[in-house]
């Protein structure tokens, strides 16, 4: 049995959360995770990593940045741990790891403290000597039927597309239908009020739901939509956008970098041609999905959900343990 020690936002409902929560409900057979709650001190550390061979750290800077340079991962090491690190998103104040530069890079000083780092982005450069193991997508149950609306999920800004999204629905007559758990990072209900003032009839939910409960219900509408713009210092891969391609509905994407690990699949996705995604910019993308499906014909993302499922994922952490500490895989 191969113990893990994870590090991450188990008290917080958000993305990385979910993405931790995946992991560890998709382990395979002799892999075991405890979970080590936050704050994360020092010696917090230390006393949760003494039973484990593994310390996985989810790392996103503005929960876990404290901790570099205190040598705690040097530490760990020499008590003869491994330390590996699932790169979900970096903040810099002078953006050199924005998105807009596309790869990360291993000489930045964070990530040398780890003895192997994960990213989710098959762009990276190999040279660089991460390891790619993809987000995972969830096999749920379908909706047995379909209603007109456009469907998303996330916390609620701007920068992430409901106001656009409504603007399109509204023009199309459509019904809108997002998942936007509140956030004290986002004006939930100030959010919802501008929704339901274009699209009175629209179906919000605040609640922070299951995964799979909102992959099943969004299999519901017509279509989903995820309309992130590219801001400064925004980095990482966006996890939201995997409930769409689990509903098995038509699924429209921007060109904004958190989306770059899809855009090896153009046959599957339909693209925003943007990395600004507006009302104007998504309307005739939409129209077109609409079309293809009164067609009978509209993209599937077969292959993405066959290539990134999490059960594959889970499969892929535990090979990656087991490699770092010299077993056979």
């Amino acid at each position: 049995m191969i113990s893990v020690a994870l590090l991450t936002t188990w008290e917080e409902r958000c993305g990385i959360y979910s993405h931790s929560l995946n992991i560890v409900n998709h382990r395979v057979p002799g892999i075991e995770y405890i979970i080590v709650p936050r704050p994360w001190s020092v010696e917090q550390i230390l006393v949760a990593a003494e039973p484990c061979q593994v310390v996985h750290v989810s790392y996103e800077h503005t929960l876990h940045g404290h901790l570099v340079g205190t040598g705690i991962f040097q530490r760990l090491r020499e008590m003869g741990k491994i330390t590996v690190c699932t790169f979900h998103n970096f903040w810099p104040d002078d953006g050199r790891y924005a998105i807009s530069s596309p790869f990360y890079t291993r000489q930045n000083p964070i990530l040398k403290e780890f003895d192997a780092v994960v990213v989710q982005d098959s762009h990276t450069d190999p040279k660089d000597g991460f390891i790619y193991i993809p987000q995972g997508v969830m096999d749920v149950p379908k909706a047995s039927t379909v209603e007109p609306k456009l469907g998303t999920a996330g916390f609620p800004t701007e920068a992430k597309g409901s106001l656009i999204m409504a603007r399109v629905a509204q023009h199309l007559g459509l019904g809108v239908m997002q998942f936007m758990p509140e956030s004290k990072h986002a004006d939930t209900h100030g959010m919802a009020a501008r929704i339901r003032n274009m699209v009175p009839t629209a179906d919000l939910y605040f609640d922070f739901h299951p995964q799979e409960y909102i992959a099943t219900r969004l299999s519901e509408c017509l279509l989903t939509c995820w309309l992130y713009r590219v801001f400064a210092g925004q980095s990482g891969i966006a996890g939201s956008v995997r409930l769409g391609l689990a509903a098995g509905r038509p699924v429209v994407v921007s060109r904004a970098g958190m989306y770059r690990d899809l855009f090896d699949y153009e046959d599957e996705i339909y693209f925003v041609d943007s990395d600004q995604p507006t009302s104007e910019n998504v309307l005739p993308v939409v129209q077109k999905v609409l079309a293809d499906i009164k067609a009978g014909n509209p993209k599937r993302s077969d292959r993405i959900i066959k290539e990134c499922s999490w059960r594959k994922c889970g499969q892929m952490y535990a090979d990656l343990y087991r490699k770092l500490l010299g077993q056979s895989i």
